[in-house]
């Protein structure tokens, strides 16, 4: 490579880590409560983010595959139903995930609400019943799951803040700003 071509890889290089930056910003201003788990993924998979293809340059950013839920939202079964083009139409989400969900979030069994709340009386269920703190939390990660199905998610736009038409087209001034006279040289016919 030649230096211009090493100083544009290496520009390539900086837009790419301010995009996983800005990715993963995003997340946290939507999502403050969460571990950031889905934030430390992204670009995660990618040994070399920038390669030299036949047609020039190509940037590769590795997302999880529910990126798009994430950013765009999903339209509930009953309520928001024009929320997104993804919606809920006969299947809730697993209650697996959402289990997961509760157990990164800290919400908790039963027991451990009790034991932090020491002298108030509590009924297990309405009619009395005893139930075990792993029903309990079946119960409440069914009650969340069905929750999401009939109103949806809503977006979080994380993506389209960060790529957007004003941002590349940005991007592409300053790449023009810096390169031109290369581009110029390159193609100049003799």
């Amino acid at each position: 490579m030649t230096k211009e071509q090493e100083l544009l890889f290496k520009y390539l290089l900086v837009y790419w880590q301010k995009l996983i930056d800005g990715f993963s910003e995003e997340l946290k201003n939507a999502y403050p409560g969460s571990q950031g788990i889905t934030a430390a993924s992204i670009g995660e998979g990618n040994n070399n983010p920038i390669t030299l293809t036949s047609n020039g340059y190509k940037v590769t950013i590795v997302m999880p595959s529910y990126y798009e839920y994430l950013d765009e939202g999903v339209s509930g079964a009953k309520y928001n139903t024009n929320r997104s083009r993804f919606k809920y139409t006969n299947k809730m989400p697993p209650i697996s995930v959402i289990r997961k969900f509760m157990l990164n979030r800290g919400i908790n069994s039963w027991e451990e609400i009790k034991s932090k709340n020491p002298g108030r009386t509590y009924k297990n269920t309405r009619s009395g019943k005893k139930q075990s703190a792993e029903e309990i939390r079946q119960s409440i990660a069914f009650v969340i799951a069905k929750s999401i199905y009939n109103k949806g998610t809503e977006g979080s736009n994380f993506y389209t803040n960060v790529i957007n038409d004003k941002s590349i087209l940005a991007f592409e001034e300053k790449l023009k700003a810096r390169f031109a006279n290369y581009v110029i040289d390159v193609v100049k016919v003799v």
